[in-house]
């Protein structure tokens, strides 16, 4: 009988589940979400393999998981019983005992009842045996393969596991982050077109398995490839990822995405379960026949200095003197993490914009100076900027850069007092013209400019301010807490 599971200890499901979990309810992955691990045993323990499994999904709560979507949120919490170990004796036939795990791996989960793992062991007749796990995508990641092999070896030899580690709430991106993630890349998958591949005759309509395909360069090809890379003034990492957005691109696929995998196991997870992965999808950017492909490479990188090599920009800026460096925070900590050895940022003057700034402290022990510059888009980008002191207490985006001019407004675009919140409103030579193409909503973000001159206008961030008594601005985030993709509201 199932052991019955509190429903307390619910998470929200990071990012990364709630991405495979709508993707689930689409109906566009199916099985390529389950994630089987075989473990084959010469001679069984006919007690032992249940014993292990009650103890493995007692030290990883994820195996033992559901996602629940509640009021508009996706949740990981316990399902209502915790799985445990099925057995069946094996068919005399080996090619059927190979035909019956291909279906118990492809067998649907239901996200929302789970558990979202599955043990059965095939019990042969001389004593041998065939353990299939299989655990879905949205609890399970690569590395907890080896994990959970791992724990279950221990546990078959009556080791005793661990005790589960406290989950961890994911931290929850900040508004303006996700408004600039979608201001950037939803004109790009709005224009993104789907891969043309050889002898391939459409488009698969699901998400399939896929297929790893590993080689390797020794020696003399290896140097010629990083040679080609420092010529094309990439790492060798951005080089082969241009090469493939150009290979995509000479089959007839224009734009097409491709998805860069990121981990992120802390090392205080690195001995649970769990699905610690992300993807970041880089865009290649429009190309001409013109282009050679050295000018090509050095325009395929990961948007906003998102760079994934923390170590090889730390290398560049080193080897070639740079003075000034511009990153998003997400960007700036690839290079954090990464440092070893001398330290090339300590003369550099580190410029942050495109999010709040959370490491401030962090970045600026590290930096010779630091600005945290603000500005959306349509404003070109940079309007207002802020010198951030050693040991920040608190991080604002500071007063106007030249030739540009800020206003705090209430909804009837009057001017707030000092200390009253209200809408950022930006003027000045960096403003836009508007959107092309549409005018409605261009004339719903660029007004009339009542505090300059005739004709001017001034665009309406969405941003949330307070202007301090010292001057300076204070950003608060979105007014509606609303993400938009090329003005339309999503969220």
């Amino acid at each position: 009988m199932s052991e019955v599971l509190s429903l307390t200890d619910r998470i929200p499901a990071s990012p990364a589940q709630q991405g495979v979990w709508l993707t689930d309810r689409l109906g566009l992955a199916r099985e390529a979400f389950h994630m089987p691990v075989r473990i084959s045993f010469d001679r069984i323990d006919t007690a032992a393999p249940g014993r292990a499994v009650a103890a493995v999904t007692r030290r990883h709560p994820a195996l033992t998981a559901r996602l629940v979507e509640r009021d508009g949120q996706v949740w990981q919490e316990p399902a209502a019983t915790r799985p445990e170990l099925v057995q069946r004796e094996a068919p005399a036939d080996e090619a059927d005992l190979e035909r019956r795990p291909a279906e118990e791996v492809a067998r649907p989960f239901a996200l929302e009842t789970g558990p979202l793992s599955r043990f059965t062991l095939y019990r042969r007749a001389d004593g041998s045996a065939e353990l299939l796990v299989t655990a879905h995508h949205s609890v399970f990641d690569g590395n907890s393969k080896d994990v959970l092999t791992r724990d279950l070896a221990a546990a078959y030899g009556s080791a005793p596991l661990p005790a589960p580690t406290e989950p961890a709430t994911p931290a929850a991106p900040e508004s303006d982050t996700v408004r600039r993630a979608a201001e950037w890349y939803g004109p790009r998958w709005a224009t993104a077109t789907e891969p043309v591949l050889p002898g391939a005759p459409r488009t698969p309509a699901a998400a399939g398995s896929g297929e790893a395909i590993a080689w390797r360069l020794d020696g003399a090809e290896a140097d010629r490839l990083a040679a080609a890379a420092a010529l094309g003034g990439t790492t060798v990492f951005e080089f082969l990822l241009a090469a493939l957005h150009g290979l995509l691109r000479r089959y007839g696929g224009e734009a097409v995405p491709v998805s860069v995998p990121l981990s992120t196991r802390t090392p205080e997870l690195r001995q649970d379960i769990g699905m610690f992965v992300d993807e970041l999808s880089v865009h290649a950017p429009v190309a001409d026949a013109s282009q050679t492909f050295t000018e090509f490479a050095a325009a395929v990188r990961t948007p906003d200095g998102l760079a994934v090599d923390g170590p090889g920009l730390l290398a560049l800026i080193g080897t070639e003197g740079v003075t000034h460096v511009q990153a998003t925070p997400s960007g700036w900590r690839v290079m954090l993490t990464a440092g070893t050895g001398v330290d090339p940022l300590t003369t550099v003057t580190a410029l942050a914009g495109g999010e709040a700034l959370p490491l401030a402290r962090a970045l600026r022990a590290r930096t010779a100076r630091l600005f945290n510059v603000y500005g959306p888009t349509e404003t070109t980008i940079w309007s207002t900027c802020a010198e951030i002191p050693a040991a920040p207490e608190q991080v604002r985006i500071g007063r106007p850069i030249a030739d540009t001019q800020v206003y705090v407004v209430d909804e009837h675009l009057r001017p707030t007092p000092l200390g009253i919140p209200g809408e950022l409103l930006i003027g000045g030579d960096g403003v836009a013209r508007g959107y092309l193409g549409r005018p409605e909503l261009t004339a719903e973000r660029f007004v009339p400019n009542p505090f300059g001159p005739p004709g001017t206008r001034l665009y309406r961030t969405g941003d949330q301010a307070v202007r301090t008594p010292d001057g300076d601005l204070d950003f608060l985030g979105r007014i509606d807490d609303q993400v938009k993709i090329r003005g339309h509201p999503c969220g």
